[in-house]
């Protein structure tokens, strides 16, 4: 029986569709790996444009898993032609979300993959890690920070900070947050820093720039922090906090007249970083 799966990056116009179970076996002799585990088989197509480096969801229900460890590492194995994949799993409600990294499927193809469960006799380089440092996330690729979600590079704002290339150097400026910044490097706008999201005005305040008067969206805590093989992720929860000022003072703010903060909303920040092949970023 086929089963068409509901695809969430729809904009890219890949077709997902999952065939019942199939049994099969994996001998992997040169990674030092064995594997035996039923699987689904996968197919994807591109009808309508190429891709390459794409990550891919699709939506399955645990009974069409079967018994297969979702914590394990999982592998898609093409029928013809293609490179085997990386696959991660991860609950979605009463579901699973299968996540992959189509590395190249040109236009017009289509490709079918069995997915495979596989025991490493040690764990395969090339992770994403994801941790808790102190109050921030660092993000690192076998153990290399490629950035940090720093709650303190910032007086008013969670930023990522640095973000690293494969070769160690940062990608955005340095200045105002590190002393060794850059020969050259700009020294404008001190509230732009690594890498953030803010808004100008939210209810008459300003968030985005720094300063007596203005608003600030802090870090209140951390849910699913995820490594993995093909991404890793967190989610972090923030609030939008306004200066709560003594009324004689709201024409001329400054920190003696700041009371306690007011939250005026909330949001939750999902994020994830895939681990490219060849070392891209």
């Amino acid at each position: 029986m086929k089963k068409q799966i509901d695809v969430p990056l729809r904009r890219f116009f890949a077709t997902i569709a999952v065939l019942g179970f199939s049994a099969f076996y994996v001998l992997e002799t040169s990674g030092g790996a064995h594997a035996q585990s039923k699987g689904l088989t996968v197919t994807v197509e591109a009808s309508k444009r190429g891709y390459r480096n794409m990550p891919v969801s699709v939506i399955i229900s645990k009974k069409e898993i079967g018994t297969t460890n979702l914590s394990g590492y999982l592998m898609l194995i093409p029928k013809s032609g293609g490179s085997v994949l990386r696959a991660q799993a991860e609950p979605a409600g009463a579901d699973v979300r299968l996540t992959f990294l189509l590395d190249d499927l040109p236009k017009g193809t289509k490709r079918v993959y069995k997915l495979s469960q596989v025991l490493f006799i040690k764990a395969p380089d090339k992770q994403v890690s994801v941790s808790l440092k102190g109050e921030d996330v660092e993000v690192a690729f076998d153990n290399k920070i490629f950035t940090r979600y720093s709650t303190a590079g910032a007086p008013n704002k969670p930023i990522f900070y640095p973000i690293l290339s494969p070769e160690g150097d940062c990608l955005t400026r340095k200045w105002p947050i590190d002393a060794t910044s850059l020969p050259g490097e700009s020294s404008d706008h001190p509230h732009h820093r690594g890498l953030w999201f803010t808004h100008g005005s939210v209810n008459g305040i300003d968030f985005w720039s720094e300063g007596d008067g203005t608003g600030k969206t802090v870090s209140v805590g951390y849910e699913e922090l995820k490594s993995g093989w093909v991404f890793g992720a967190f989610r972090a929860r923030t609030e939008w906090r306004i200066p709560n000022l003594k009324k004689a003072d709201v024409s001329r703010p400054s920190p003696k007249s700041r009371l306690a903060d007011r939250v005026i909303a909330a949001d939750t920040r999902d994020v994830r970083v895939y681990l490219l092949p060849n070392g891209d970023r």
